[in-house]
């Protein structure tokens, strides 16, 4: 059995996925599912809020995280809806592709490990560049005075993920931009966030 997948765990949607009939999505993005025993034992179902068992395909395992991570997914989700208005310039939006990158690689933080500690927190948000940024910030005591500060920032664009970091210790790492499926983290970046 997989792994990936506890029966009685509750995950949430990082893709929407089509099914084979028209008009009707299999699972939708930002929805949370139940993980459930099917009658065959080698396969799993996910159970959404209305009890249809719907099959849990082997290219699902990178559509689905943790339920404990759905408030960075609606945080990501939310973006689509990020318009800015600047004089002189056309209102833009940020692609979906880059919408669609960033659950990706939300994804791929978790089924690396990468887990948020009680001194770091994780923003995510529209850049001045219509990319996505994932801000980790460190909870840093500075001359007896307690300050949250940016520890490593990552850029999600269309094809590329760019990152710097700014350690209390003075020993950083950057890349303007590196070419990725943002189903894998780039290992420098990897050893950054390890840090974490």
């Amino acid at each position: 059995m997989d792994k990936t997948f506890i029966p009685g765990e509750k995950y949430v949607c990082l893709h929407t996925v089509a099914s084979d009939f028209p008009n009707q999505n299999l699972f939708d993005c930002g929805s949370i599912y139940e993980c459930v025993q099917s009658e065959n034992a080698r396969c799993l179902c996910m159970k959404d809020n209305e009890n249809q068992l719907r099959v849990l395909f082997e290219r699902d395992k990178t559509n689905f995280i943790s339920e404990e991570y759905k408030s960075f997914v609606d945080d990501i989700l939310e973006l689509k809806y990020f318009k800015e208005e600047r004089p002189g310039f056309n209102s833009f939006k940020i692609p979906k592709q880059i919408i669609d990158n960033s659950l990706t690689f939300l994804g791929t933080l978790v089924r690396n490990s990468i887990k948020l500690t009680e001194n770091f927190s994780l923003e995510i948000k529209a850049s001045n560049f219509y990319t996505v940024l994932f801000d980790f910030y460190e909870s840093r005591v500075c001359n007896e005075e307690h300050r949250i500060e940016l520890a490593i920032s990552i850029e999600i664009g269309k094809s590329m993920l760019g990152w710097f970091t700014d350690w209390e210790h003075g020993i950083n790492t950057e890349s303007d931009g590196t070419k990725t499926d943002f189903l894998t983290i780039p290992e420098k970046l990897l050893e950054e966030l390890q840090q974490l």
